[in-house]
């Protein structure tokens, strides 16, 4: 969230990805935890949803 949309999250996902990238140490710190963009789990979103919902 608040990453800048999609041409911001194309930058962060380089940043991310790249210890070399100039950027690297602050988007790493800003995110806070190990990202995968590719995890993504469908039980784990409904879960969450539903608990929104209540």
């Amino acid at each position: 969230e608040d990453v800048g949309g999609t041409p911001g999250y194309a930058d962060f996902l380089q940043a991310i990805s790249d210890p070399e990238h100039p950027e690297h140490d602050d988007m790493t710190e800003w995110i806070g935890c190990p990202f995968d963009p590719n995890a993504f789990s469908v039980q784990d979103a409904q879960e969450r949803l539903y608990e929104i919902k209540l």
